[in-house]
């Protein structure tokens, strides 16, 4: 919020960001109570526009998911998951 509040043209909005920022109460009852992400609190401060840069650095990392084939039950819906997953990794060995 506070990296925020630099790039916004208001000083009031500033203000408001920076007290976001500086208060935990504050913070849990408008931010992260609701859930508002980085769209949402742009749109509530249009006068706060940092590059996209900016917004990319204070966003978190996106953590690696793992999917697997053998999640889905809709190839063979009576089979279990682990005999689809055998089926496909025979599959392949056999090509």
């Amino acid at each position: 919020l506070r990296g925020l509040a630099a790039h916004c043209s208001l000083q009031e909005d500033a203000a408001q960001l920076l007290q976001l920022a500086s208060s935990q109460h504050d913070y849990n009852a408008r931010i992260q109570s609701p859930a508002i992400n980085i769209v949402e609190l742009l749109r509530a401060f249009p006068s706060c526009r940092p590059s996209l840069m900016t917004v990319l650095k204070i966003l978190p990392p996106l953590t690696p998911r793992s999917y697997s084939i053998s999640s889905t039950p809709l190839q063979y819906p009576s089979s279990s998951p682990e005999s689809f997953s055998l089926k496909f990794v025979f599959a392949l060995v056999n090509r």
